[in-house]
């Protein structure tokens, strides 16, 4: 290893160095500050002009490098790229020296990790090329199938993607149906038994992957008629329809798909989480509980990373992302910090909120629709759960009379106005909860 790296260095002495260049950042998914052109994490430079970043990276994130942080069009000439786009970092390409897009080219090119691990980034500024060495590998498990169909492809706002599809409803255990929306006119899609945790596992969803018998089928012209499947492995083959709103049937036990015309549903409305907690699916949008049409809530067991938006109807990506529909950050990925009320407003595809959990958390998140506010609290401890049991209801409020009659012991709980000690007025705070106001 020390000689490959030895021999890196010393090709890229010969091509010179770039004194010009005195920063350069990664910007990309976390933990690259969430694709915010001005956050980004900055690398060392070296006594010889190179520059070096040792960083852990979960699987499936993308990120490119900048001389410049700032808006995107500012740094437009300080960007450079990968050589191709979703330019994958496999195992082959350990301490491999990679030449990149020159600066200023083929911007949306992004370098993907299709594995974890501790990466030690290297680059060379002037000859433009990067090596990447790394530690252990934590690859993501191999697909199974889990008795669904999904369909991959451009149907729903979707883009191609191994690890997101639209799950079809199951009528019984060969019979499956979905209504879908196309709106690119040169859209294709096939269907797959397994997803991956990985977008770019497509080998590990390959034996999975079925469509046409060949080429690619447009259905347009035998609307209603049963089409035959191909056989599963054939991940090339696919079928195609003109923008418009199709129900989808398949049957696989006669191993045949029937697509038909149908009037677009309306969009259901109301007030919608989207993002890791329901698998990125804007048609399948959470719907928060409300029994004023004002303040919404929803309550999970949830862990790890989460990422989430709020949405006021359940629509492809096109129609969520026009800045009418989609409450979010402005400016790429936002942190949330439980027990404290933050601010949203209507947004185009500007990132999502954070919640870094680690264990398993019960949590409650309250929309205020009037006000574009919200809060994620911490169900454990929950000011006005008296008594303990993760709910705040009438149970409580008697435990709160006997504390206050000194029949019961005191909790933080109980301590509803937040002011002193538990007395009369908590009871108050916790009667307006109930009321809901």
């Amino acid at each position: 290893m020390k000689k490959l790296f030895t021999s890196f260095m010393l090709m890229l002495a010969v091509l010179g160095m770039n004194a010009q260049v005195e920063n350069l950042y990664i910007i990309g998914n976390d933990p690259f500050g969430g694709w915010n052109p001005e956050v980004g994490l900055q690398m060392d430079k070296t006594e010889e002009g190179y520059f070096t970043l040792t960083v852990e990276i979960p699987s499936s994130v993308w990120f490119s490098f900048t001389q410049v942080l700032g808006p995107w069009d500012d740094i437009l000439p300080y960007r450079m790229a990968a050589p191709s786009n979703n330019f994958a970092i496999s195992e082959d390409l350990k301490n491999e020296a990679i030449q990149c897009s020159n600066w200023g080219e083929n911007v949306n090119n992004a370098f993907m990790t299709v594995f974890a691990s501790t990466y030690t980034i290297t680059v060379d500024p002037e000859s433009c090329m990067v090596m990447f060495d790394w530690g252990d590998v934590q690859k993501d498990p191999d697909p199974e199938p889990d008795g669904n169909i999904y369909i991959l492809g451009q149907v729903n706002g979707q883009s191609w993607s191994a690890s997101e599809g639209v799950k079809m409803d199951k009528e019984s255990e060969t019979l499956f149906t979905s209504v879908v929306t196309i709106a690119d006119s040169s859209a294709t899609f096939n269907f797959t038994r397994a997803l991956a945790t990985n977008p770019n596992n497509w080998g590990g969803i390959a034996p999975y992957r079925f469509g046409s018998v060949e080429g690619t089928v447009y259905l347009m012209d035998v609307l209603g008629e049963p089409q035959e499947l191909g056989a599963e492995g054939d991940t090339e083959n696919n079928f195609s329809l003109d923008p418009g709103t199709y129900k989808l049937t398949l049957d696989m036990e006669a191993r045949t798909l029937v697509a038909e015309a149908t009037d677009a549903p309306e969009p259901e409305t109301g007030i919608f989480l989207v993002g890791s907690l329901n698998g990125w699916a804007p048609q399948d949008g959470i719907a928060m509980a409300t029994e004023d049409n004002n303040i919404y809530t929803y309550t999970a067991t949830l862990s790890g990373d989460v990422y989430f938006i709020f949405t006021n109807t359940k629509d492809a990506w096109d129609v969520i992302n026009n800045g009418e529909h989609r409450f979010g950050p402005t400016a790429g990925d936002e942190e949330v910090t439980i027990g404290e009320e933050h601010t949203t407003q209507l947004a185009g595809d500007n990132g999502a909120y954070k919640l870094v959990l680690g264990e398993e958390t019960e949590l409650t998140i309250t929309f205020d629709l009037a006000n574009l506010k919200f809060k994620v609290e911490d169900n454990k401890g929950k000011v006005g759960d008296v008594n303990g049991d993760d709910a705040v209801d009438g149970n409580d409020l008697n435990m709160l009379i006997n504390i206050i009659l000194g029949k019961e012991t005191a909790n933080d709980a109980a301590n509803v106005d937040g002011e002193g000690g538990v007395d009369g007025n908590d009871l108050n705070a916790l009667i307006n909860i109930l009321l809901g106001k």
